[in-house]
């Protein structure tokens, strides 16, 4: 394998979601969906990448913008920013990050 991306996002109801109040199962299925899944999809794709392979994670335009109705969204997308960026940092060659 030389490139595996993570992405996965449940699209529909999130923004429902913020507006009637983000309940604890909710909260934990949006960051089970965002941050754990593409951790593990990464941990299982690191033995199968070749020399020189590539980990690509999508993330959102809502980890820069201040957006009321995005805010539990938008700190997924942060979560999986920050996991990509320190991720690089302990597996990367320097001339790869």
């Amino acid at each position: 394998m030389s490139i595996a991306v993570a992405r996965r996002c449940p699209r529909r109801g999130v923004a429902a979601l913020e507006e009637a109040g983000l309940r604890q199962p909710d909260f934990d299925r949006l960051f089970a969906v965002n941050v754990r899944a593409p951790y593990f999809i990464i941990e299982d794709a690191l033995p199968l990448l070749r020399d020189g392979g590539r980990i690509i994670t999508i993330s959102s335009v809502a980890t820069r913008m201040a957006n009321p109705a995005q805010t539990f969204f938008a700190m997924t997308k942060a979560a999986v920013e920050t996991m990509s960026r320190t991720l690089a940092n302990q597996l990367g060659p320097e001339e790869s990050r």
